[in-house]
């Protein structure tokens, strides 16, 4: 009998076995979404003093993490079996694409907002978002929902589109300098 996967669970075996699974890169998804999540918050941090730019930050941020609960959603609804199905070798592939560029961005490198905006579209027009909608339209089976989905992730994507025009061209955006977020010893 097919049982719902619980969450509290952690995925078995190594990490090589997690990507070639469904359970597996759907829980690798997840936490590329909540890495992207943390970039984003820091970015909001490195450029608070500009404020429409931190909102900015923080709105992608929170879709993120709207993107990881929704894959959090579709994992809990699967079964055991459906978990432990062998992955597509394109997502398997497109997985560990992401995770390589996840791993890679170092905010420590960010000194204008260009250079966060640079990155922010290396996340958004990587494999990130193909992944996230395969998996959730492969999962999702109510037609209402994956356009839903669909449509949330066409907007998430466009708010980095308008950002020249809501904010300023790349001449623009070299001007604003980022902040240290961590204090500066006195000593």
């Amino acid at each position: 009998m097919s049982t719902s996967h619980n969450s509290n669970e952690t995925m078995p075996g190594s990490i090589s076995y997690q990507k070639r699974t469904v359970g597996g890169i759907i829980q690798s998804a997840i936490e590329a979404e909540n890495s992207a999540h943390e970039i984003y918050l820091q970015l909001s941090k490195i450029f608070a003093h500009v404020p429409d730019v931190s909102k900015f930050w923080q709105n992608l941020a929170y879709d993120e993490a709207k993107h990881a609960h929704t894959l959090k959603k579709v994992q809990m609804s699967l079964s055991d079996e459906q978990l432990a199905t062998a992955a597509d070798q394109q997502l398997m592939d497109s997985v560990t694409s992401i995770t390589f560029l996840l791993n890679k961005i170092s905010l420590g490198t960010v000194e204008t907002l260009d250079d966060a905006y640079e990155i922010a579209h290396e996340i958004e027009y990587s494999e990130v978002n193909h992944i996230f909608k395969c998996l959730a339209g492969h999962f999702i089976t109510r037609e209402d929902k994956k356009r839903i989905l669909l449509h949330q992730i066409v907007e998430h994507q466009q708010k980095l589109t308008d950002f020249t025009e809501n904010f300023g061209d790349r001449t623009w955006r070299r001007q604003i300098l980022a902040r240290s977020t961590t204090p500066i010893s006195s000593n």
